[in-house]
């Protein structure tokens, strides 16, 4: 859950690539997880966590990590 997008203070330090400049962590970290591990089950979302939102958005999850 992010709702930054990939910057290029980003690519020495965070899993990004060059071509994914601009875009949402949120879609471009599945897309590098999904190239190690193919079979990998991910859900993500381009919001951010806030006091309000927190027990709506983990709700579902038992536990989070």
């Amino acid at each position: 859950m992010d709702f930054y997008v990939v910057d290029v203070t980003n690519l020495n330090r965070q899993m990004y690539f060059v071509s994914q400049l601009g875009k949402p962590k949120a879609e471009a970290l599945p897309e590098v997880l999904y190239r190690i591990n193919p079979y990998l089950v991910c859900e993500s979302r381009c919001e951010k966590v806030t006091p309000e939102n927190v027990r709506e958005l983990f709700a579902d999850y038992p536990i989070v990590c």
